[in-house]
């Protein structure tokens, strides 16, 4: 196939064709490059807006940690007044906490048996303490008030008691999952810090504040990288706190039927460590980059996460700007090329050719006129052809007479 091409198809093939197939390996490693690193730059930025947003909201919760620990220490510090202080007064001081704390929705504080002043027997039915006598304040808000009732106690083995039993028996700060209440016939999300209460490394009680989750809607809907992107702040058991999908909120990840979550997912959020993935969201429905970034609440270990999704289409539009403007470039600089190599091949290089055929052609057909010359316009190789065209031609214009005369003789 190739033998039967003409020398201008040949040049025009294989040197377009090369060039073609440089241009395309070059576009396609920068297109290839451009794509990874925007994509690594996208989940930087979504690691950076990750930890800044969770930071926020652990600087938030910090606050109703510090109100929390501070409320156990008043109360150890009073345990070890003498004489002991009363119910009224750690009454009144809780109230003030819960006045002077407008987004912690209670407080409160739960006493082992007789283990606050030994009064249980003559305390029962009194404020801030149950039918037993067990001191068991809790302040929270009804309505515009603020209202004084018990916190109740659950069973050692239930896990709706964990706000209370987790402390106690670690003896460490524990945050406990968001729970959905209603208050004046709303829904609100709220997280229980809980703290221990220790006397001489004895832990007799807990203390703890009750956080709304709600305000964090806010900050998650302030968040919206590359215009479509969006966070959404879960808790370590995998419960949405805050998220662009009102239906998720207070929903545990294992239990949607919409999505599966991975494995590796979490495990990450489990365990507090950064995890990147790429995946389709069901929010926006487009291809997305998500990053779950990890952070604690004061003194807990307990792990929250913060996490952002980052729309990949968005991310590559500069890439595939770039990608579409190198291929017109390539299309226009392989059209000028094809127009440069056609005019070579045909004025410099296939027509000085021609001529020597053709006057070779009327030579071997008995017609050839022995006394043309062809012109000599360069010293490259066609030059060199043509020159010792016209040297052949002297030579055998002299030699035919010769033949001629000889001939004769004989």
């Amino acid at each position: 196939m190739i033998q039967r091409l003409s020398l201008r198809q040949k040049m025009l093939f294989s040197i377009c064709g090369i060039v073609l197939l440089a241009f395309v390996a070059i576009v396609s490693y920068i297109t290839l490059a451009s794509s990874r690193n925007a994509e690594i730059e996208a989940s930087q930025l979504a690691v950076e807006i990750g930890y800044r947003y969770g930071g926020a909201i652990k600087s938030d919760m910090n606050m109703a940690s510090g109100v929390a620990r501070t409320l156990a220490h008043t109360l150890e510090g009073m345990k070890l007044m003498s004489p002991e202080p009363s119910r009224a007064m750690v009454n009144a001081i809780m109230k003030r906490i819960m006045e002077e704390n407008p987004d912690c929705y209670g407080v409160w504080a739960a006493f082992e048996p007789n283990a606050f002043d030994g009064k249980d027997a003559e305390s029962a039915n009194q404020p801030g303490s149950d039918a037993n006598g067990l001191y068991q304040p809790y302040w929270h808000k009804s309505g515009n008030d603020i209202k004084l009732d018990v916190t109740g106690m659950q069973a050692e083995n239930d896990p709706v008691g964990a706000w209370y039993w987790k402390p106690f028996k670690s003896g460490e700060d524990f945050v406990n999952e968001p729970t959905v209440f209603n208050y004046d016939g709303k829904d609100v999300t709220l997280v229980g810090v809980c703290i221990p209460i220790k006397i001489d490394g004895k832990v007799i009680g807990v203390a703890g504040v009750d956080y709304s989750m709600d305000k964090f809607k806010e900050v998650v809907g302030a968040v919206k990288p590359y215009e479509t992107g969006y966070g959404f702040f879960i808790s370590s058991s995998g419960i949405f706190v805050a998220h662009p999908s009102a239906d998720r909120i207070g929903k545990n990840m294992k239990d949607l039927s919409d999505i599966t979550y991975s494995d590796e997912v979490i495990a990450a959020i489990q365990n507090g460590t950064l995890h990147t993935e790429t995946r389709t969201s069901r929010v926006s429905g487009e291809k997305s980059i998500f990053v779950y970034t990890p952070f604690t609440v004061g003194h807990a270990t307990t792990p929250w996460c913060f996490a952002v999704s980052v729309p990949l289409d968005k991310v590559l539009d500069g890439v595939n700007t770039i990608r579409n403007r190198s291929v017109l470039i390539v299309l226009l600089t392989l059209a000028a090329l094809f127009s440069l190599v056609y005019f070579i091949s045909t004025r410099v290089i296939s027509a000085p050719i021609q001529k020597v055929v053709q006057n070779l052609k009327d030579i071997a057909e008995g017609e050839g006129d022995l006394t043309r010359r062809l012109r000599v316009t360069s010293q490259d190789e066609i030059g060199n052809l043509a020159n010792w065209f016209n040297i052949f031609m002297d030579k055998l214009q002299d030699l035919i007479p010769q033949t001629v005369s000889t001939s004769g003789a004989v």
